[in-house]
């Protein structure tokens, strides 16, 4: 018999199978029921809002970036700005990721080229409605950054324009346009800005004018261009590891490690000139690498010029700090050359030389004397002149020293002081010597010479000595041949350089000496000559020699005989009984207009001289001679290119005849 179930129990709901309740809980729309019972409506509306808004700005941005149409914004005036990259996404608001990224960018003064293999960035969206480029937060790979300024004129500038960075899309020269007759009014500048900002990038190239760095380096900071109004370079670093320097094609520096950092202060380009500028810069270099060669450095700079420089490698450290232009006291350079050679090509004349160059920035010392020196040294620990295989000067243990005592790089760096010694240096073969710096009519047939040099130049003063020593030397001048050994002393003295310079003191003695004119002889002559007085006058463009000379020549008698027969004299004189020496006083000025020589004394035994010739240019020579023996006197009067003797001279016969 079946038992009644109460009612109650009737009405209770069977429960489903335990697999179908899990089923139940674990379906999406129990999920998003749950859900929308714990989270406000409000909230969700947005978190949609959202989500669809990003889904929009991926698909919008995307397709923005793909099919071309950023482009066709920021190349509206690709001569000016040009942006290209070879594919790019954007994965949120404002950043862009890119592969070979490339901006090229040119105003009336600079041209700039910037590539990226690959990079991430923020780009001021907002900003491009601006005519703006702004970018912000850009990390790189494989950087190449070309930037040249562009010149007023090629003429005169073909080697730097040469090794100038190549960039696609600019013509070649970059010279500058001339300029408009007024400037762009701020109400219709339209110009692009270029604004970096955060920048941190691993670079293989960078390339500032001729100046060209390949390698691995990286690069940080910023800057900011507003063509043709305001510059600004943010706090910024560049580090080489390794690279090769070079000026354009031409490697000048390998294995360069260097850190490079500078700042340029915001400022309007239209108002500094030239130099002026690096008033805004603040910047220090640390560098260590290996000169190669300055061939370049002659290919570059020195094109037009006779003088050509080779070789020179050596190890470079460079210690430099710049304060808004002026250069810190901690400054300091140091290059050990090898092999340096310098070449003037149209006399075939190389120097070779090992040599050490340092640079530094040396304080005044007193504080009142103004800012400190530049000092550059150069020491020389042997150095030759060669023409062909003909070793014309040989230089031993020389030191070359100068300084400017000027620490500011926007003004001129005059030469303030400087010092020369050359210990010792030694032509062994004077000829090929001479007739590569004397003039052709000058002819120096052997001979050699040992030369001891010391100078020192300070404010415009000048002290110098130089001891020479001539070994059997033959000198030809036209019919008049001189054979001798000789000892020169050569001071040079002057307060002021700009207005003279004396040479008083200066000595030259020589022994076994012989002249030949034609048939005329006089030979195994010793003596000497010194300047009792000599000033070189030097003011402006005009130069003239005031000297007093004072001669002693052993024996006299060999003299005599040989200035009669140049003068034509009467044989006499040249037989007048002759003293042990024969001396002479002589003052001698010369200058563009012509040459003045007085004989004030000249004596030999009982012959004595006295007169004055002059020649002007142009013009033949004319003066007066009076010689005497005893109470014989003879007159030789030069006019016209002719000489007259006169025989018997009264004693005032010279004065009526000057």
């Amino acid at each position: 018999m079946t038992e009644a179930r109460p009612e109650a129990i009737d009405r209770i709901p069977s429960a489903p199978p335990l697999s179908a309740h899990r089923a139940h809980r674990g379906g999406t729309r129990y999920v998003l029921r749950r859900a929308r019972r714990r989270v406000p409506a409000v909230l969700w509306i947005v978190g949609l809002v959202v989500v669809s808004l990003y889904a929009v700005y991926l698909l919008g941005a995307n397709v923005f970036l793909r099919t071309g149409l950023l482009r066709k914004v920021l190349n509206a005036s690709p001569d000016k700005l040009y942006v290209d990259y070879t594919s790019a996404w954007s994965p949120y608001p404002g950043r862009i990721l890119a592969r070979g990224f490339s901006l090229r960018f040119q105003d009336d003064n600079v041209q700039m080229l910037i590539e990226l293999e690959r990079a991430s960035m923020s780009i001021g969206l907002f900003d491009l409605t601006k005519k703006t480029f702004k970018l912000e937060r850009l990390e790189a790979e494989g950087t190449v950054f070309r930037i040249r300024h562009k010149l007023a004129t090629s003429e005169g500038q073909e080697g730097r324009l040469e090794a100038y960075p190549p960039i696609p899309g600019f013509a070649d020269p970059a010279v500058r346009p001339p300029p408009p007759e007024s400037e762009i009014p701020e109400e219709s500048y339209d110009l692009w800005t270029i604004d970096l900002d955060d920048v941190s990038a691993s670079v293989r190239e960078v390339w500032v004018m001729e100046y060209r760095y390949r390698g691995a380096g990286s690069l940080a900071g910023g800057m900011r261009l507003r063509p043709l109004r305001n510059l600004e370079v943010r706090p910024s670093v560049f580090l080489a590891h390794g690279g090769t320097l070079s000026l354009g094609a031409r490697d000048l520096l390998a294995g360069s490690d260097a850190k490079l950092e500078a700042r340029v202060d915001s400022f309007d380009v239209r108002i500094p000139k030239g130099a002026e500028v690096l008033r805004q810069v603040t910047a220090r270099a640390e560098m260590n690498g290996r000169v190669l060669d300055l061939a370049p450095i002659s290919q570059t700079y020195l094109r037009d010029m006779p003088l050509e420089l080779a070789g020179g490698g050596g190890q470079l450290t460079i210690h430099a700090r710049v304060d808004r232009g002026i250069v810190h006291p901690d400054t300091r350079l140091e290059w050990a050359a090898e092999g340096l050679r310098a070449r003037w090509e149209t006399k075939g004349v190389d120097l070779r030389t090992t040599m050490n160059f340092v640079g530094r920035v040396e304080p005044s010392g007193d504080a009142d004397a103004g800012s400190p020196s530049l000092v550059a040294e150069l020491r020389a620990d042997e150095a030759r002149l060669v023409k062909g295989e003909t070793t014309l000067l040989s230089l031993a243990d020389s030191k070359v020293t100068v300084a400017t005592a000027n620490d500011d790089l926007t003004a001129p760096f005059p030469l303030s002081s400087a010092r020369l010694d050359v210990p010792r240096a030694r032509a062994s073969a004077l000829g090929p010597l001479a007739s590569t710096f004397l003039p052709p009519d000058v002819r120096v047939t052997r001979g050699s010479a040992t030369l001891a040099l010391r100078a020192s130049y300070r404010d415009h003063a000048i002290d110098a000595r130089g001891d020479v020593a001539m070994d059997d030397v033959a000198v030809a001048v036209g019919e008049v041949e001189v054979r001798t050994a000789a000892k020169a002393k050569v001071l040079a003295t002057s307060r002021d350089v700009r207005t003279g310079i004396g040479f008083k003191g200066s000595l030259v003695t020589f022994d076994s000496t012989s002249f030949r004119v034609k048939e005329s002889r006089a030979e195994g002559l010793t003596g000497e000559v010194e300047l009792s007085e000599c000033l070189v006058r030097t003011q402006g463009a005009r130069r003239s020699v005031d000297t007093t000379i004072d001669a002693k020549v052993v024996p006299g008698d060999q003299v005599l005989r040989f200035g009669a027969s140049l003068a034509s004299l009467p044989k006499a004189l040249g037989e007048a009984p002759a003293g042990p020496d024969a001396r002479a006083r002589v003052r001698l000025v010369a200058s563009e207009e012509g040459v003045d020589v007085r004989i004030l004394s000249a004596r030999d035994g009982d012959l004595s001289a006295r007169g004055r010739i002059r020649k002007t240019s142009g013009a033949a020579p004319r003066g007066a001679l009076l010689f005497e023996v005893g109470a014989l006197r003879a007159g030789v009067e030069l006019s016209n290119g002719e000489t007259t003797v006169r025989p018997f001279a009264p004693p005032d016969w010279l004065d009526r005849a000057r």
